[in-house]
């Protein structure tokens, strides 16, 4: 029997990967915002309330915004027109 079979029945190796897991889509969520933000608007100010911190945008690009909306379209289209092989 190998060492890796037994580590589903490991509870703390469990828990220690669900934490890991949570950590990288915290961190793959926020680079999702600031380059949304950073890519949809001319400017972003930071603003900051003591410990807190959030971003500020202004001015809407509308070419990006058009560019993102086509991109997510086609990005659909193209899941509907090839579908996944089923073997």
């Amino acid at each position: 029997m190998s060492h890796v079979s037994l580590l589903p029945a490991v509870k703390f190796v469990n828990v220690v990967l669900a934490i890991e897991d949570a950590a990288v889509v915290g961190v793959v969520l926020n680079l999702t915002v600031w380059f949304v933000l950073h890519v949809l608007f001319a400017h972003v100010a930071e603003v900051r309330a003591g410990p807190l911190r959030w971003f500020s945008p202004e001015g809407l690009d509308p070419w990006a915004l058009a560019l993102a909306l086509l991109a997510g379209v086609l990005i659909l289209v193209g899941l509907r027109a090839w579908p996944a092989r089923r073997t």
